[in-house]
Protein backbone atom coordinates (compact mmCIF):
# COMPACT_ATOMS: atom_id res chain seq x y z
CA UNK A 1 0.00 0.00 0.00
CA UNK A 2 1.37 3.41 -0.98
CA UNK A 3 0.64 6.50 1.09
CA UNK A 4 1.65 10.13 0.84
CA UNK A 5 2.84 12.17 3.81
CA UNK A 6 3.66 15.89 3.90
CA UNK A 7 6.60 16.98 6.03
CA UNK A 8 6.82 20.77 6.66
CA UNK A 9 10.00 22.30 5.32
CA UNK A 10 12.27 24.89 6.86
CA UNK A 11 11.15 27.61 4.44
CA UNK A 12 7.48 27.12 5.20
CA UNK A 13 6.80 25.06 2.08
CA UNK A 14 5.77 21.40 2.25
CA UNK A 15 8.35 18.68 1.68
CA UNK A 16 6.61 15.72 0.09
CA UNK A 17 7.52 12.18 1.08
CA UNK A 18 6.36 9.01 -0.63
CA UNK A 19 5.70 6.28 1.92
CA UNK A 20 5.69 2.73 0.58
CA UNK A 21 4.55 -0.07 2.83
CA UNK A 22 7.24 -2.78 3.07
CA UNK A 23 7.94 -5.82 5.19
CA UNK A 24 10.20 -6.27 8.26
CA UNK A 25 13.17 -7.20 6.08
CA UNK A 26 13.31 -3.60 4.86
CA UNK A 27 14.33 -2.18 8.24
CA UNK A 28 17.63 -0.84 6.78
CA UNK A 29 15.61 1.39 4.46
CA UNK A 30 13.71 2.71 7.45
CA UNK A 31 17.04 3.41 9.13
CA UNK A 32 18.17 5.44 6.15
CA UNK A 33 14.92 7.39 6.33
CA UNK A 34 15.46 7.95 10.06
CA UNK A 35 18.89 9.41 9.42
CA UNK A 36 17.42 11.73 6.74
CA UNK A 37 14.60 13.32 8.70
CA UNK A 38 15.28 12.44 12.32
CA UNK A 39 14.30 9.59 14.58
CA UNK A 40 11.10 11.21 15.88
CA UNK A 41 9.88 11.95 12.36
CA UNK A 42 10.63 8.41 11.23
CA UNK A 43 8.75 6.90 14.15
CA UNK A 44 5.77 9.17 13.42
CA UNK A 45 5.79 8.07 9.79
CA UNK A 46 6.08 4.44 10.80
CA UNK A 47 3.14 4.77 13.15
CA UNK A 48 0.94 6.32 10.46
CA UNK A 49 1.75 3.70 7.83
CA UNK A 50 0.04 0.32 7.80
CA UNK A 51 3.41 -1.45 7.89
CA UNK A 52 7.07 -0.56 8.09
CA UNK A 53 7.48 2.43 5.79
CA UNK A 54 10.33 3.53 3.55
CA UNK A 55 10.24 7.16 2.44
CA UNK A 56 11.67 8.46 -0.82
CA UNK A 57 12.21 12.25 -0.99
CA UNK A 58 10.62 13.97 -3.97
CA UNK A 59 11.80 17.30 -5.34
CA UNK A 60 14.74 19.27 -4.02
CA UNK A 61 15.37 17.12 -0.95
CA UNK A 62 14.39 16.99 2.71
CA UNK A 63 14.83 19.71 5.31
CA UNK A 64 16.83 18.63 8.39
CA UNK A 65 14.78 17.39 11.31
CA UNK A 66 15.59 20.41 13.48
CA UNK A 67 14.24 22.71 10.71
CA UNK A 68 11.15 20.64 10.11
CA UNK A 69 9.44 21.31 13.40
CA UNK A 70 11.91 19.15 15.28
CA UNK A 71 10.42 16.03 13.81
CA UNK A 72 7.63 16.08 16.38
CA UNK A 73 4.74 13.72 15.52
CA UNK A 74 2.24 16.54 16.09
CA UNK A 75 3.57 18.45 13.11
CA UNK A 76 2.45 15.81 10.61
CA UNK A 77 -0.95 16.17 8.91
CA UNK A 78 -3.03 13.13 8.22
CA UNK A 79 -1.73 10.61 5.71
CA UNK A 80 -3.42 10.97 2.32
CA UNK A 81 -4.52 7.57 0.94
CA UNK A 82 -3.45 6.74 -2.61
CA UNK A 83 -7.05 6.53 -3.78
CA UNK A 84 -7.61 10.17 -2.83
CA UNK A 85 -4.56 11.57 -4.62
CA UNK A 86 -4.81 12.99 -8.17
CA UNK A 87 -3.11 10.63 -10.61
CA UNK A 88 -0.67 11.98 -13.17
CA UNK A 89 -0.99 10.43 -16.65
CA UNK A 90 1.77 7.97 -17.46
CA UNK A 91 4.00 8.91 -20.39
CA UNK A 92 5.99 6.17 -22.10
CA UNK A 93 9.77 6.57 -22.21
CA UNK A 94 9.88 7.12 -25.97
CA UNK A 95 7.68 10.21 -25.59
CA UNK A 96 9.10 11.42 -22.30
CA UNK A 97 12.65 11.59 -23.66
CA UNK A 98 11.78 12.49 -27.23
CA UNK A 99 14.44 14.77 -28.80
CA UNK A 100 13.60 18.47 -28.88
CA UNK A 101 16.65 19.92 -30.63
CA UNK A 102 18.69 18.95 -33.67
CA UNK A 103 21.62 17.90 -31.45
CA UNK A 104 19.47 15.53 -29.39
CA UNK A 105 18.44 13.33 -32.34
CA UNK A 106 20.66 10.34 -31.71
CA UNK A 107 22.79 9.04 -34.58
CA UNK A 108 21.60 11.66 -37.10
CA UNK A 109 24.15 14.40 -36.46
CA UNK A 110 24.85 14.95 -40.17
CA UNK A 111 21.17 15.50 -40.94
CA UNK A 112 20.77 17.86 -38.00
CA UNK A 113 23.81 19.93 -38.99
CA UNK A 114 22.67 20.18 -42.62
CA UNK A 115 19.19 21.36 -41.64
CA UNK A 116 20.61 23.84 -39.12
CA UNK A 117 22.96 25.29 -41.74
CA UNK A 118 20.08 25.58 -44.22
CA UNK A 119 18.14 27.62 -41.64
CA UNK A 120 21.14 29.83 -40.83
CA UNK A 121 21.81 30.58 -44.50
CA UNK A 122 18.15 30.97 -45.47
CA UNK A 123 18.23 28.08 -47.93
CA UNK A 124 15.38 25.97 -46.56
CA UNK A 125 13.83 23.78 -49.26
CA UNK A 126 10.08 23.69 -49.78
CA UNK A 127 9.90 19.90 -49.44
CA UNK A 128 11.95 17.27 -47.63
CA UNK A 129 11.94 13.49 -47.65
CA UNK A 130 13.22 11.66 -44.55
CA UNK A 131 13.80 7.97 -45.21
CA UNK A 132 15.13 5.15 -43.08
CA UNK A 133 14.12 2.32 -40.72
CA UNK A 134 11.48 2.84 -38.07
CA UNK A 135 12.31 4.36 -34.71
CA UNK A 136 15.40 6.36 -35.66
CA UNK A 137 14.04 9.91 -35.43
CA UNK A 138 12.36 10.81 -38.73
CA UNK A 139 9.17 12.20 -37.21
CA UNK A 140 11.09 13.76 -34.32
CA UNK A 141 13.39 15.54 -36.78
CA UNK A 142 10.38 16.72 -38.76
CA UNK A 143 8.81 18.22 -35.64
CA UNK A 144 12.08 19.90 -34.63
CA UNK A 145 12.41 21.40 -38.12
CA UNK A 146 8.82 22.64 -37.92
CA UNK A 147 9.47 24.27 -34.54
CA UNK A 148 12.69 25.83 -35.82
CA UNK A 149 10.83 27.40 -38.75
CA UNK A 150 7.78 28.56 -36.77
CA UNK A 151 9.07 29.45 -33.27
CA UNK A 152 7.36 32.66 -32.16
CA UNK A 153 10.10 33.73 -29.76
CA UNK A 154 12.38 34.70 -32.65
CA UNK A 155 11.72 37.12 -35.47
CA UNK A 156 12.56 34.45 -38.04
CA UNK A 157 13.58 30.81 -38.36
CA UNK A 158 16.04 29.69 -35.69
CA UNK A 159 18.22 26.64 -35.09
CA UNK A 160 17.31 26.64 -31.38
CA UNK A 161 13.52 26.71 -30.90
CA UNK A 162 12.49 27.90 -27.46
CA UNK A 163 10.14 25.02 -26.58
CA UNK A 164 8.16 27.56 -24.55
CA UNK A 165 5.94 29.47 -26.97
CA UNK A 166 2.49 28.26 -27.97
CA UNK A 167 3.61 26.96 -31.35
CA UNK A 168 6.56 24.98 -29.97
CA UNK A 169 4.46 23.41 -27.24
CA UNK A 170 1.62 22.47 -29.58
CA UNK A 171 4.02 21.03 -32.19
CA UNK A 172 5.61 18.90 -29.46
CA UNK A 173 2.15 17.59 -28.59
CA UNK A 174 1.32 17.08 -32.27
CA UNK A 175 -1.85 19.17 -32.32
CA UNK A 176 -0.81 22.50 -33.81
CA UNK A 177 -3.17 24.22 -36.25
CA UNK A 178 -0.44 25.13 -38.73
CA UNK A 179 1.83 22.09 -38.41
CA UNK A 180 -0.42 19.33 -39.69
CA UNK A 181 0.68 15.73 -39.20
CA UNK A 182 -0.96 13.28 -41.59
CA UNK A 183 -0.80 9.49 -41.51
CA UNK A 184 -0.24 8.43 -45.09
CA UNK A 185 -1.48 4.91 -44.39
CA UNK A 186 -4.99 6.02 -43.41
CA UNK A 187 -5.23 9.18 -45.56
CA UNK A 188 -3.95 7.75 -48.80
CA UNK A 189 -6.64 8.59 -51.32
CA UNK A 190 -6.97 11.31 -53.93
CA UNK A 191 -9.81 12.98 -52.02
CA UNK A 192 -7.58 13.56 -48.98
CA UNK A 193 -4.88 15.11 -51.18
CA UNK A 194 -7.43 17.36 -52.87
CA UNK A 195 -8.52 18.57 -49.42
CA UNK A 196 -4.88 19.20 -48.53
CA UNK A 197 -4.37 21.26 -51.70
CA UNK A 198 -7.45 23.37 -50.98
CA UNK A 199 -6.48 24.06 -47.36
CA UNK A 200 -2.87 24.83 -48.26
CA UNK A 201 -3.95 27.97 -50.10
CA UNK A 202 -5.00 29.63 -46.84
CA UNK A 203 -2.43 31.48 -44.75
CA UNK A 204 -1.32 29.99 -41.41
CA UNK A 205 -3.45 30.89 -38.38
CA UNK A 206 -0.65 31.99 -36.03
CA UNK A 207 2.63 30.41 -37.08
CA UNK A 208 5.07 31.76 -39.63
CA UNK A 209 4.49 28.89 -42.05
CA UNK A 210 2.02 26.11 -42.71
CA UNK A 211 3.87 22.79 -42.61
CA UNK A 212 2.52 19.41 -43.66
CA UNK A 213 4.23 16.34 -42.17
CA UNK A 214 3.11 13.20 -43.99
CA UNK A 215 4.27 10.00 -42.32
CA UNK A 216 4.52 6.76 -44.31
CA UNK A 217 4.09 8.74 -47.50
CA UNK A 218 4.83 5.66 -49.63
CA UNK A 219 1.34 4.38 -48.73
CA UNK A 220 -0.37 7.01 -50.89
CA UNK A 221 -2.13 5.73 -53.98
CA UNK A 222 -0.81 6.54 -57.49
CA UNK A 223 -3.72 8.93 -58.00
CA UNK A 224 -2.90 10.72 -54.73
CA UNK A 225 0.75 11.11 -55.74
CA UNK A 226 -0.32 12.57 -59.09
CA UNK A 227 -2.65 15.03 -57.35
CA UNK A 228 0.23 16.07 -55.07
CA UNK A 229 2.67 16.78 -57.91
CA UNK A 230 1.58 20.29 -58.86
CA UNK A 231 1.48 21.82 -55.39
CA UNK A 232 4.71 20.02 -54.49
CA UNK A 233 6.44 21.56 -57.49
CA UNK A 234 5.11 25.09 -56.98
CA UNK A 235 3.78 25.38 -53.41
CA UNK A 236 2.56 28.68 -51.93
CA UNK A 237 5.28 30.70 -50.21
CA UNK A 238 3.90 29.89 -46.76
CA UNK A 239 3.79 26.10 -47.23
CA UNK A 240 6.46 23.47 -46.53
CA UNK A 241 6.23 19.70 -46.92
CA UNK A 242 8.09 17.10 -44.86
CA UNK A 243 7.64 13.47 -45.87
CA UNK A 244 8.75 10.46 -43.85
CA UNK A 245 8.95 6.91 -45.14
CA UNK A 246 10.48 3.54 -44.40
CA UNK A 247 10.15 2.48 -48.05
CA UNK A 248 11.69 5.20 -50.25
CA UNK A 249 11.83 2.87 -53.26
CA UNK A 250 8.02 2.89 -53.30
CA UNK A 251 7.84 6.67 -53.71
CA UNK A 252 7.48 7.69 -57.38
CA UNK A 253 10.49 9.30 -59.03
CA UNK A 254 8.40 12.36 -59.85
CA UNK A 255 7.96 12.96 -56.10
CA UNK A 256 11.59 12.17 -55.23
CA UNK A 257 12.85 14.66 -57.79
CA UNK A 258 10.89 17.45 -56.11
CA UNK A 259 12.19 16.76 -52.58
CA UNK A 260 15.45 17.20 -50.77
CA UNK A 261 16.15 13.71 -49.48
CA UNK A 262 17.86 12.70 -46.24
CA UNK A 263 18.65 9.06 -45.53
CA UNK A 264 18.60 8.35 -41.80
CA UNK A 265 20.94 5.63 -40.57
CA UNK A 266 20.46 3.11 -37.82
CA UNK A 267 21.50 4.23 -34.34
CA UNK A 268 24.83 2.63 -33.36
CA UNK A 269 24.71 0.43 -30.29
CA UNK A 270 27.41 2.37 -28.44
CA UNK A 271 25.62 5.68 -29.07
CA UNK A 272 22.34 4.31 -27.74
CA UNK A 273 24.07 2.91 -24.65
CA UNK A 274 25.82 6.21 -24.00
CA UNK A 275 22.58 8.15 -24.39
CA UNK A 276 20.68 5.88 -22.00
CA UNK A 277 23.42 6.26 -19.38
CA UNK A 278 22.84 10.04 -19.35
CA UNK A 279 19.42 9.58 -17.82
Amino acid sequence: ETRLLYLPGGDGGPRRLLLVGLGPKDEPDLERFRRSVGAAAAEAAKARASRVAFALPLGEGIAPADQAGGGAPGNFPDVIPRSERPLEPYVVLARRYRPRTFEEVLGQEAVGRTLAQAIETGRVAHSYLFSGPRGIGKTSMARILAKALCCLKEDGPTTTPCDECEVCLSVTKGDDLDVIEIDGASNRGIDEVRTLRENAQFSPARARLKIYIIDEVHMLTPGAFNALLKILEEPPAHVKFIFATTEPQMVPATILSRCQRFDFRRIPYYAALQDVSRW
